[in-house]
């Protein structure tokens, strides 16, 4: 990686790679349990009607009783909160904030953010699933006090019963840990919303308390920026260039280095992609990619297209889809990955190294990991690697770096795991499949219309 960038080098045994979802769910219960400073939970969701979601809000709660210094932080997508219809996040989550005192409740900053891509009229027009569409808060990031777990997994009970994803724990880190919290906080800052009488409203700043976990050079000089995603971009912008001045290791006999990703790219934030093309164009060897939701970029497809080592790449059985049997427009997306996979193999097809394969273990398991592995290397984090997660969604994600024997043992073993239950297939295996439709009408309107919005 060496194009200037943030870089942190850490110790190898900071690092937990937590292998199902039930150990996420426990260690994050156990995270919260041992919190005395700061909770700061950052997904896309909550499932805040579930059992192991209460159980979150449960544990965050007796522990606000138990610690009279704890301060507690979450950041949710705005319009995923606001489906009224449905889950109704934001209401069940006040209704659970006016369950605390008011002491506690003063310790507390809940923020909701959803990207402004569309115009106004658009956002007032769509119906509150739409929205989403658009694009989202997509972070996946746990922090309590000296810990935090990078993740693509959201906090319901299917992230933490069945469905598969990757988590890392880093902890003792701080540098690294507070150059996430920085950015999760200046999104509270700069474009979040909070909850109030039914209604979202603008934050005015984020709570003063809570700055004393950011960055030193960026604690003040956000409060009078205007309230606007313009203004959060440039803010990202100006973070990533101070920390990239900062980012001058050098990989040494046995170090680890640990490179975060943002990605905005709605506007203009493109470090995420620039980091995976580094990735791609530094490796030597085998690359591995695995994404529940395959929807590669032609310019990453043709970037791997001329290379000429192994490339494997594992996306989800149709059943295995998250979006498998839903209703509505919904139950079309498995069909429309499966056409983005056709359309990749086809391509692909005079690459005799490179091959696609399907994770095909059976239901209730679904297959929502994401990542990608090098010699030495591995991206982690919320991004899907493809369309959306480049153009529509706000993601941060974390490559490492090591030439550690025993970390790259569990890095390995980690993706061997992952990989374990899948099966090679070939270019024509969608075609006339039972679990999806592809015909060339499918693949057509899926390289056309539906690539940049899944």
């Amino acid at each position: 990686m060496k194009k200037e960038r943030p870089a942190y080098k850490i110790k190898p045994e900071s690092l937990e790679f937590i292998q199902e979802p039930k150990a996420f769910y426990e260690k994050l219960i156990s995270n919260i349990k041992e919190a005395k400073e700061i909770i700061s939970i950052t997904s896309l969701y909550i499932g805040v009607g579930e059992k192991k979601g209460k159980g979150i809000l449960k544990a965050i709660k007796e522990q606000l009783k138990k610690e009279d210094t704890l301060h507690v932080h979450m950041l949710f997508d705005k319009s995923r909160a606001m489906r009224t219809k449905t889950d109704y996040i934001a209401e069940k989550i006040e209704k659970w904030r006016q369950t605390l005192t008011k002491k506690q409740q003063k310790r507390i900053c809940i923020s909701y953010y959803s990207p402004e891509i569309q115009s106004i009229v658009w956002r007032t027009m769509a119906g509150e699933r739409m929205k989403e569409v658009f694009g989202v808060q997509h972070i996946k990031f746990y922090r309590t006090d000296e810990k935090c777990i990078i993740s693509g997994a959201n906090l319901s009970d299917i992230y933490f019963d069945e469905r598969t994803d990757r988590y890392i724990q880093i902890e003792n880190e701080q540098a690294l840990i507070t150059f996430y919290q920085t950015v999760v906080f200046m999104v509270t800052q700069l474009a979040g919303y909070e909850y109030k009488e039914q209604k979202m409203k603008a934050i005015e700043k984020l709570p003063t308390p809570f700055e004393k976990w950011m960055e030193e050079d960026f604690k003040h000089q956000m409060r009078n920026e205007k309230k606007e995603d313009e203004t959060l971009a440039e803010q990202l912008h100006a973070f990533w260039k101070a920390m990239a001045k900062k980012g001058d290791a050098i990989m040494r006999e046995g170090e680890t280095i640990a490179y975060p990703t943002l990605q905005m790219g709605y506007r203009g934030v493109n470090y995420e992609v620039d980091t995976i093309e580094t990735l791609f164009k530094e490796s030597k060897g085998p690359i591995y990619i695995a994404s529940g939701y395959f929807n590669m970029t032609n310019q990453v497809s043709a970037l791997l297209k001329k290379y000429q080592k192994e490339v494997h790449v594992v996306t989800s059985h149709p059943e295995m889809n998250g979006f498998y049997g839903s209703k509505g427009f919904s139950g079309w997306i498995p069909t429309v990955y499966a056409a983005a996979a056709t359309d990749f193999m086809e391509n692909h097809a005079s690459c005799k190294h490179h091959a696609l394969y399907e994770y095909y273990k059976k239901k209730p398991v679904t297959f929502h990991a994401k990542g990608i592995w090098t010699p030495n290397s591995t991206f982690i984090g919320s991004s899907n690697l493809g369309y959306r997660s480049k153009c529509r969604d706000l993601e941060a994600s974390l490559v490492l770096h090591t030439t550690n024997d025993t970390l790259q043992h569990s890095i390995t073993n980690e993706r061997q795991q992952l990989f374990l239950p899948t099966k090679k297939i070939q270019a024509t295996h969608y075609l006339n499949n039972p679990f999806v439709n592809v015909n060339r009408i499918i693949r057509w309107i899926t390289r056309s219309f539906l690539r940049s919005i899944l």
